[in-house]
């Protein structure tokens, strides 16, 4: 299971594998929790005034995008009572043209690290990213972002 948004073995610290490293409070953030999901889902319906809700995700209709929508849509509609997740599969070219027009509810984003530093991974939530296709902002996690390329202090 993921625990970090970057990938294990982009990089080394001092011999350590990065993801390694996240310190124990942060890791308690990532910790699988399926109770706590539920609880969590149960209340933004109650929120919302609703029993059930429908999302919409996107994906390629290639073999692999196919499989993907549908493996997410049975394990999530089994997990989240109330949830119905419809699948649309499109060609690759529509599905990019309208994830960067922002016309989707879920769609998917693969990532290869352009070179071996979690930086590749970590810039693409700031504010003004042109990956950020979900238009995710967070002021404090920006100038994180903007600081950790501006140290040499290895420790930060």
């Amino acid at each position: 299971m993921a625990n970090t948004y970057t990938a294990k073995g982009l990089t080394e610290y001092y011999g350590e594998n990065y993801t390694s490293m996240i310190s124990s409070s942060a890791k308690d953030l990532y910790k699988y929790q399926p109770s706590k999901a539920k609880e969590y889902w149960q209340k933004g319906l109650s929120e919302l005034g609703k029993s059930s809700l429908t999302l919409k995700l996107r994906t390629s209709d290639s073999d692999g995008g196919k499989k993907t929508g549908e493996s997410l849509q049975s394990m999530l509609e089994t997990q989240r009572p109330g949830l119905k997740l419809m699948v649309t599969s499109v060609p690759s070219k529509t599905r990019l043209a309208r994830r960067e027009n922002c016309e989707f509810q879920i769609c998917g984003l693969d990532w290869i690290a352009d070179f071996g530093d979690p930086i590749s991974f970590l810039e693409l939530l700031t504010s003004k990213n042109s990956s950020n296709y979900g238009s995710w902002k967070n002021s404090q996690y920006d100038k994180l972002i903007a600081a950790s390329k501006n140290t040499n202090d290895q420790e930060k």
